[in-house]
């Protein structure tokens, strides 16, 4: 299940064939005008319980802001495969909610951000130390060089390495899980 900001699956055939070859079947939600992302996630999971798949089977990754916010809100909600979110907006602003998720995680949770200023690696460290709480399996991945939006594959050297990194990691984390 992919989740994204606003417009920010412009190239979602590309993002779920790169899935579709490790072997994923995917559904992609643009959370547009979506006010309540977790009543739609709801529904895509109940699409997905309808074609046989276990929540167990099933993996979140959202990218973005809103997306990677709400791959962490489902990973406290549900106790699904695996959850990640990829390429998280302004770490440093998503302190309080990853405090708040940390011991209540039921879904092994990987996330991915940019950290290009020293408070937002602070802010990584700080979030790191807080899972170390969490009763499932969880890991924070931040990239000092990488810019914000790193996972659009940008020009920028240090935010295309990242892109790529974390997709691998994202692929693995998901192999290993669902």
């Amino acid at each position: 299940l992919i989740l994204c900001d606003a417009g920010g699956l412009v190239d979602s055939a590309s993002l779920m064939n790169g899935f579709a070859a490790h072997g994923y079947e995917t559904l992609a939600v643009d959370l547009a005008d979506r006010t309540d992302g977790i009543q739609w996630v709801t529904l895509a999971l109940q699409h997905f319980g309808a074609q046989g798949w276990r929540h167990e089977q099933i993996g979140v990754v959202g990218y973005n802001e809103s997306g990677a916010l709400l791959a962490l809100q489902m990973a406290v909600r549900f106790r699904l495969g695996a959850a990640v979110s990829m390429d998280i907006s302004n770490i440093t602003g998503c302190l309080p909610a990853i405090e708040q998720a940390a011991t209540r995680l039921q879904t092994p949770w990987l996330g991915t951000a940019a950290s290009p200023e020293s408070a937002s690696r602070q802010s990584c460290v700080r979030a790191t130390l807080m899972l170390r709480r969490a009763p499932v399996h969880c890991g924070l991945i931040c990239y000092p060089s990488a810019l914000e939006g790193f996972s659009a594959n940008s020009c920028q050297t240090s935010s295309h390495a990242a892109a790529f990194d974390s997709w691998q990691r994202t692929i693995e984390w998901l192999d290993a899980r669902v």
